[in-house]
């Protein structure tokens, strides 16, 4: 099947095929299906694979880097300690799809669906996920340290003892957002929807909250945000 696959030209029309550990480097396979194909530790380093079906696809360990996903939909796709450095994901359907300790650093995930994804321990420093929705997604230790997240949705979602170290996040929906021992020393979080969020334990410092709503916020000392003495618990 993988010397097929390298013969056949033009975008690939599978299903439930295994690919696991094919060539695909610099493959232009722009609107391809592959929906529940296992491409566990596929190499498609600098593929084209703008608008593609991969979901419920198998893509542990696969190698993405510079690869152009923009638009591709990996709904319920396994990416689990995939390397994607440099990978352009704007716009693309991730929801639900695990990336744990998948390396993401410099992607593009600007205005993604990764609603309910799993990118616990995830490296995804220096990226852009500007305007992408994490609702309810898991980012807990994960590596966010310089990304840019404004305007980002992370409502209900989890980033216990992330790295937010200098994240811009302004702008950010990030109520009942769990940050507990979560490092945001240096972050922007000016005009930040933080209500109801827990930053117990979390690192603000020089973080720079102006305008954040934080009514009813769990603050770094563990109580509850008190609007008369707004810098009291941090």
């Amino acid at each position: 099947m993988a010397t097929n696959v390298m013969n056949q030209p033009g975008p690939l029309q599978m299903k439930g095929i295994s690919l696991a550990g094919t060539n695909l480097k610099g493959r232009d396979l722009t609107k391809s299906v592959l929906v529940d194909c296992d491409l566990s530790s596929a190499i498609l380093h600098g593929a084209i694979l703008v608008k593609a079906d991969l979901t419920n696809a198998n893509l542990n360990d696969a190698i993405l880097q510079d690869a152009d996903l923009t638009e591709v939909c990996l709904k319920n796709a396994r990416l689990i300690g995939a390397y994607l450095w440099r990978a352009n994901l704007q716009k693309s359907n991730l929801e639900n799809a695990n990336f744990e300790r998948a390396f993401l650093e410099y992607t593009i995930l600007k205005e993604a669906n990764i609603k309910g994804g799993i990118l616990r321990e995830a490296k995804l420093k220096g990226s852009n996920l500007a305007g992408a929705i994490l609702q309810g997604a898991n980012l807990d230790g994960t590596d966010l340290v310089k990304s840019n997240m404004q305007s980002v949705t992370l409502r209900d979602a989890s980033l216990k003892k992330a790295d937010l170290r200098e994240v811009d996040l302004k702008g950010a929906r990030l109520m009942d957002a769990d940050f507990y021992q979560a490092n945001l020393a240096g972050a922007i979080l000016k005009n930040t929807h933080l209500e109801r969020a827990n930053l117990a334990g979390a690192n603000l410092r020089g973080a720079d909250l102006s305008g954040a709503d934080l009514e009813d916020a769990i603050m770094p000392d563990g109580n509850p945000y008190d609007p008369k003495h707004p810098r009291r618990g941090w």
